[in-house]
């Protein structure tokens, strides 16, 4: 499964989900690179996993969006609640370390 943090970019090098690769829609952030990463890395593995803070980020909606309009036969899911809800079932930890 690949994980596809739409965090900014400090937060996901902070704590992300280990293996997780960035996707944010920050306008200082170069779109174009993290579609010809995503793109590379669903290749390989299109079971695709999209987070981002908490349940109230629309981003990694829009983020899984661009995502399905690249066509690439990924199977594309949002995670409800966000890198929150992976915090309170003790999934990741809130601490240094990045991805």
């Amino acid at each position: 499964m690949l994980w596809i943090d739409a965090r900014p970019r400090a937060e996901w090098q902070k704590n992300g989900v280990p293996g997780s690769i960035l996707w944010n829609l920050e306008a200082s952030e170069d779109a174009q690179a993290f579609e010809a990463e995503g793109a590379m890395k669903i290749v390989e593995n299109p079971d695709v996993v999209v987070c981002c803070s908490n349940e109230n980020c629309g981003i990694s909606r829009q983020v899984a969006e661009k995502i399905l309009k690249l066509d690439l036969g990924a199977e594309v899911k949002v995670l409800r609640g966000g890198w929150q809800a992976l915090r309170d079932a003790r999934k990741v930890k809130d601490s240094t370390g990045g991805p």
